[in-house]
């Protein structure tokens, strides 16, 4: 269910980049510490050992600290970072897909994926992180609200939480996968999952909700604990004012949100992105798996190939 709803709509990235050197590439801590320049879409790989070469990104989350500091990661173990003049790629000690990234600063940030990878960058480097998240898990999202609360949903619904010191698992009565987490203070939080899935945190419990529907809630974002939204597995959007939630309509497959203020927001994930200006939603973008804004004149989405900036008034390509 949660590949067939998350990974379905994500587009693959026709551009081929290039990254050019010795040992290049992904795994081993000799290389964590070598940021490489992304090329511009005209290279072309050339022939020989030495080359490394990437096929086809796909990046699947984009999270910022500022406009000087975005991150994206994506299929096999791809990390990205925009440095404020160009786009790097960063070698991780891992080849796995990462689905979710979130940090609380810019020498905090944390990635999670597939085998149930934890993964930290501390301001100098990416190391993973031991959790109760067992090799073959699924983790699907991470959010949090400081260094010192973290939280990390998988599938077969692992619950962990980081305190700032260690991972431990929180266990809920369900087996559903948990596809998304969310939170708008140390007491409260949201997270969604398989067949309607829905729970609440109050600071020392997480209690389950109605959802109103037992189609899949795949993605919660917000900008209070009064201004939340969720999307369901038909697209449709829910909001929740602080008392009820009540549902909206649907937009293009997407599945994704994304929220800076409760009057900038961004539905995405589908064959089209749509912008909230505090009223209502309204086209603007194409589709994208990946898209992260800080205000209404800053925003950033990787699309068929291409990255692309907003500055209030139009997107344009910005490598």
């Amino acid at each position: 269910m949660r590949r067939a709803i998350i990974r379905k709509t994500a587009m693959a990235l026709a551009t081929l980049w290039t990254l050019g050197g010795a040992g290049c590439g992904q795994g081993g801590d000799e290389n964590l510490d070598r940021e490489q320049a992304l090329p511009t879409r005209t290279d072309v790989p050339g022939a020989g050992a030495t080359d490394f070469a990437i096929n086809r990104p796909q990046i699947r989350s984009l999270w910022g600290s500022g406009d000087k500091d975005i991150w994206g990661v994506g299929n096999g173990g791809m990390v990205v970072r925009w440095n404020g003049k160009t786009w790097h790629r960063i070698p991780v000690p891992t080849t796995s897909t990462l689905w979710a990234t979130w940090g609380s600063s810019d020498k905090d940030v944390w990635a999670v994926g597939d085998g149930g990878v934890t993964m930290q960058f501390n301001g100098t480097r990416w190391t993973k992180v031991a959790s109760p998240a067992k090799e073959g898990a699924v983790l699907n999202d991470v959010w949090g609200t400081a260094a010192t609360d973290v939280w990390a949903v998988g599938d077969e619904g692992l619950l962990m939480h980081y305190d700032g010191a260690a991972w431990t698992e929180t266990p809920l009565p369900t087996i559903n996968n948990l596809l998304t987490v969310w939170a708008a203070s140390r007491m409260d939080a949201w997270l969604g999952g398989d067949l309607g899935t829905l729970y609440r945190w109050d600071g020392s419990n997480w209690n389950e909700q109605a959802s109103g529907t037992a189609m899949a809630t795949v993605h919660i974002r917000g900008a209070s604990s009064s201004k939340v939204w969720a999307i369901k597995s038909n697209s449709s959007i829910w909001f929740w004012n602080g008392t009820t939630w009540t549902a909206g309509g649907a937009y293009s497959s997407n599945n994704r949100l994304w929220f800076s203020s409760d009057k900038e927001g961004w539905v995405y994930g589908g064959s089209s992105a749509y912008r909230w200006n505090g009223t209502m939603w309204s086209y603007d973008g194409s589709s994208t798996p990946a898209l992260w804004s800080q205000s209404s004149t800053n925003a950033w989405l990787i699309n068929s190939g291409d990255i692309y900036r907003f500055d209030g008034m139009r997107w344009s390509s910005a490598w």
